[in-house]
């Protein structure tokens, strides 16, 4: 069986949400500050986007596309130096702006606190979680070791059926299949099938999580839950890297205890092969203006089932390129 799905899209066209950003500024003596303007500006943008504190020192920025960003404030025709934030999901978030010195020295703190009011609703995992902790090569393992408001439909999502996708519910408000994925914000569930997505996501190409639980609102896009994956992007900076991972059957024993032979139980199933592989590199195509992020990555499997004769392979290729305007993914799926 073979089937092959390939997305295009350019960026104005997804149904992602953005970030909805706001903020007080205050004083060294700790009082708020008005008509101080905040300028947050992305690698891709030159002039950014603006805002004013009010009397109060609040200040507001809607709809603001996720993302790496600077920020900068200026104050009476003066300009601090810019710092960096990293706002990742579709979220809320608040930024807490001290200004240090009332001298010359133009320095000043920002903390970034996300909305909590969502948390009993939502999980969000960000890129260097994703990765610096142990979990399978797959997004149904992701969400089976990091997510504890999700229960996959089988414990073996990153092993020898890793190349199935798996069921999932969130929180027990719905079916296995009343399940939505998204990418960037993109609808990608499968119509026909529902639970699962049109292709096999490649977890190397994801920047981040934000798994909704069946506890949201009514007005969310799934009455059982979505995951929403963010793919990831290039910068300033040309980076890539390599990874592999083998296993072979002689480091695999079988369960089949003489009790369950005297049963007539002889065979269990069992691992012949794995082989995954990635390989990613992005950087900038013309710097602070248009960026590129490529990743392929391969499956191989090859599986004994019990009491059956032969072997059960399976292969998938997946594969991601970003570029700043425009996004293709395609991925092809082999079984055997």
């Amino acid at each position: 069986m073979f089937c092959a799905a390939v997305v295009l899209y350019s960026f104005p066209l997804l149904g992602q949400e953005n970030i909805q950003c706001w903020g007080r500024i205050f004083g060294p003596d700790l009082k708020p500050i008005p008509g101080v303007e905040v300028v947050l500006s992305s690698e891709r943008q030159s002039s950014g986007l603006r805002s004013a504190s009010d009397a109060s020192g609040f200040f507001y920025f809607l709809e603001v596309p996720r993302g790496r960003y600077r920020i900068r404030i200026d104050q009476d025709r003066s300009s601090f130096p810019e710092k960096y934030l990293g706002l990742e999901a579709a979220d809320t978030f608040y930024l807490e702006i001290k200004i240090l010195s009332s001298s010359g020295d133009k320095d000043y703190s920002v903390e970034v606190s996300r909305d909590e009011s969502k948390f009993s609703s939502e999980t969000f995992i960000p890129e260097h979680q994703i990765h610096d902790l142990p979990s399978g090569n797959s997004v149904w393992s992701l969400i089976e070791n990091q997510d504890f408001s999700a229960t996959t439909n089988r414990i073996d999502v990153g092993g020898i059926w890793r190349s199935i996708p798996a069921l999932f519910s969130a929180r027990g408000g719905g079916s296995w299949t009343q399940i939505s994925y998204l990418l960037n914000g993109l609808n990608i569930t499968d119509p026909y099938t529902g639970g699962v997505p049109l292709f096999y996501p490649d977890l190397w190409s994801v920047g981040s999580t934000r798994l909704s639980n069946a506890a949201h609102p009514a007005e969310y896009p799934s009455s059982g839950g979505y995951l929403d994956m963010t793919t990831k992007e290039g910068g300033n900076d040309f980076e890539g890297g390599f990874t592999a991972f083998y296993s072979h059957k002689a480091l695999s024993s079988s369960n089949i205890s003489p009790a369950l032979q005297r049963e007539g139980l002889f065979e269990s199933h069992r691992l012949n092969s794995s082989f995954d592989g990635n390989f990613h590199f992005s950087g900038p195509v013309i710097r602070n203006r248009l960026f590129f992020f490529t990743s392929l990555t391969e499956m191989h499997l090859s599986r004994n089932i019990a009491d059956y004769e032969g072997d059960d392979k399976a292969a998938i290729s997946s594969g991601l390129a970003r570029p700043i305007r425009l996004s293709i993914l395609s991925t092809a799926r082999v079984l055997i």
